[in-house]
């Protein structure tokens, strides 16, 4: 597996949602896996869309708990709860739309 640098050293950074108060982003985890990480597809989307939304408090833990997946190819830190989701995501529900707070947002 490929050495991923710390948060600090990496920004993730959102494509810009057109300016329009219905538009939002959704999140699909796909089923491979990349380098041996998770990878999820984020598009926009408009909020009239099917999809399913997941909130939560995902902070437990500290950075030790971290965990690296792929948006849109891009590294991303997420804490280990989240990550254990989008693993059973990958290969339950890789067909749903997803809105996720923590990743959407």
């Amino acid at each position: 597996m490929q050495s991923v640098p710390l948060l600090a050293e990496t920004h993730f950074q959102h494509d810009p949602l057109v300016q329009c108060a219905t538009a939002i982003r959704l999140i699909q985890v796909l089923p491979e896996l990349a380098d041996g990480m998770i990878q999820c597809v984020i598009k926009p989307a408009s909020i009239d869309a099917t999809y399913t939304a997941l909130s939560y408090v995902w902070r437990s833990g500290g950075s030790e708990d971290m965990k690296t997946i792929r948006i849109n190819s891009q590294p991303f830190r997420i804490h280990k709860n989240l990550f254990d989701f989008l693993s059973h995501a990958r290969e339950k529900y890789h067909d749903l739309d997803l809105w996720i707070d923590a990743l959407c947002i």
